[in-house]
């Protein structure tokens, strides 16, 4: 999903077309979101599906991924 919000605004590139570039912007913003937020997401995801199935060792190994992604995401921010 997050791959096809891409083709819109590359088609209204190809095209020629100008006057909804503002929304092709959108849909580039959005897709990138996208691609950035669903492995996190899904790691969130695993960690509560791992605890609703009472199975702690991967649950805890899903939190300490998602610390792992999260502590990166910060330090990466202040360095940039």
């Amino acid at each position: 999903m997050a791959s096809g919000i891409f083709i819109v605004p590359l088609l209204t590139l190809v095209a020629n077309v100008d006057v909804h570039l503002a929304i092709g912007a959108y849909f580039v913003s959005t897709g990138i979101v996208l691609l950035v937020a669903l492995p996190p997401m899904r790691v969130a995801t695993m960690a509560v599906w791992f605890l609703i199935n009472d199975d702690r060792d991967f649950a805890l190994i899903a939190a300490l991924v998602l610390a792992i992604i999260a502590a990166s995401t910060l330090l990466g921010v202040g360095s940039a």
